[in-house]
């Protein structure tokens, strides 16, 4: 045994977990994150205040801002989840209590040469080589690979600013054959996108006008199959390949009042409450910019809410409830049985927006210019996993100042992510 100063023990904490002690500190999200996981790799399957525990109790004289520490631990363990280190599964029924569970070691390459690195090995294993370099954005990790130029003969998706993705390969002007995606190096998209990498942007002159494209995949016939090295490697140590869409795991685009409808038609179904449950409701005519304001109980209410109900053992259960005159007649637990994927929160917070676009009073955005390169978008209201996924690795959390949460862009970016805000979530711009 040996005694130690606060300062050493620090250190030493931040070298095992692999930082440089320069560079973080231990209340930095990303360390935060790094113990979460480390926790977890022992503990999991347990639940969320345990967890949380377990990384709270041993800090509580190496740090002076002990009192905060709790709030943060439980923001950064919700970007986990929502990242896809930890999942989140209902217990066996009727307990219907969530358990974390650790996600399996896996890849997802993505555009913009990067691979987001996910899961968890039990007893804290290493399932990475020594040699490759993981970099953090908070509580996300990825790992750079080399970028490729386009070429004749290269592969491309694009991605058009009203979200819309197509396939290319560019070819000579002897084989080119549009029908089935083989464009001429001398057309007007192979000229507006040769030698531009993953995550440029490029303009492509058309009769009817300019259109603005994103290069979001980009394959070398030199590659062979598109496997880099790196990919490879990162395969045959039994890492799952997770493909983009698949991580991202976003809904089909659709109306506000399909969205609802789909819910109220199993509510429906749903036979009549035999008591009055307790249930603390979502008012969609409480202001958007305040999500802790807007909780109350059903009196006096008259409609169909996004609501919390107490069970005896566990969180709270989401539900989506019928009331009239202050009774609460029906409710739809959250999320459905036929929901894989999401927990009860994703699928309550995007209906609450649905419900207050629905009301006249839709969810509310804020954008702040921070540099010339760079915006903000500041939220009043939670957001499910999966924008939360795509804004981890698209843009970076910031603190939030005046809003619930906030995210940080380029000025090549933000336009399609205000676009797939307002598409997704059926938000507006503050007045």
């Amino acid at each position: 045994m040996r005694i130690m100063a606060v300062h050493q023990v620090r250190t030493e904490v931040l070298q095992d977990l692999g930082f440089g002690v320069t560079s973080y500190h231990l209340e930095s999200r990303e360390v935060l994150a790094a113990m979460i996981r480390r926790v977890a790799s022992y503990l999991c399957p347990c639940t969320n205040r345990s967890l949380i525990n377990a990384v709270l109790e041993p800090m509580a004289h190496l740090t002076e801002d002990y009192d905060s520490l709790e709030d943060t631990l439980k923001i950064v363990l919700d970007e986990l989840i929502a990242i896809g280190d930890i999942q989140e599964h209902r217990n066996i029924y009727p307990n219907k209590n969530y358990l974390l569970y650790l996600a399996p070691p896996s890849f997802v390459p993505l555009s913009g040469g990067i691979i987001a690195i996910l899961g968890i090995a039990p007893d804290n294993t290493s399932f990475l080589p020594e040699d490759i370099v993981i970099k953090y954005r908070k509580g996300f990790r990825y790992i750079n690979k080399e970028l490729l130029h386009i070429a004749v003969n290269s592969q491309v998706s694009l991605r058009y600013i009203n979200g819309k993705v197509e396939n290319y390969t560019i070819t000579s002007s002897q084989n080119h054959n549009p029908s089935i995606g083989l464009i001429s190096a001398d057309s007007p998209i192979a000229k507006g996108i040769l030698g531009k990498m993953v995550g440029d942007k490029a303009e492509i002159k058309t009769p009817n006008g300019v259109l603005a494209v994103t290069i979001t995949q980009v394959k070398n016939e030199s590659n062979g199959n598109g496997e880099d090295e790196l990919t490879v490697h990162l395969s045959q140590r039994g890492l799952v390949r997770l493909t983009e869409e698949y991580w991202l795991n976003a809904p089909e685009d659709e109306s506000v009042s399909s969205h609802i409808s789909k819910y109220e038609l199993l509510l429906e179904r749903i036979a009549e409450c035999t008591v009055n449950p307790v249930i603390t409701i979502l008012d969609t005519s409480k202001s958007v910019r305040y999500y802790r304001g807007r909780w109350s109980d059903s009196k006096s209410l008259n409609g169909s809410y996004i609501g919390r109900r107490p069970q005896l053992y566990g969180n709270d259960i989401w539900c989506f409830s019928k009331i009239e005159n202050g009774i609460v007649k029906k409710f739809l637990d959250l999320p459905r049985e036929s929901s894989i994927g999401l927990r009860g929160c994703d699928e309550a917070w995007r209906l609450q927006a649905a419900l207050d676009a629905q009301s006249g009073n839709p969810q509310q955005y804020r954008l702040s210019k921070i540099t010339d390169k760079k915006y903000s978008i500041e939220l009043f209201s939670p957001i499910p996993s999966w924008v939360e996924r795509r804004w981890n690795w698209l843009g970076e959390r910031r603190e939030a100042k005046g809003c619930l949460m906030s995210f940080q862009f380029t000025d090549l970016e933000i336009e399609q992510e205000l676009e797939f805000l307002r598409r997704q979530l059926w938000c507006v711009a503050c007045t």
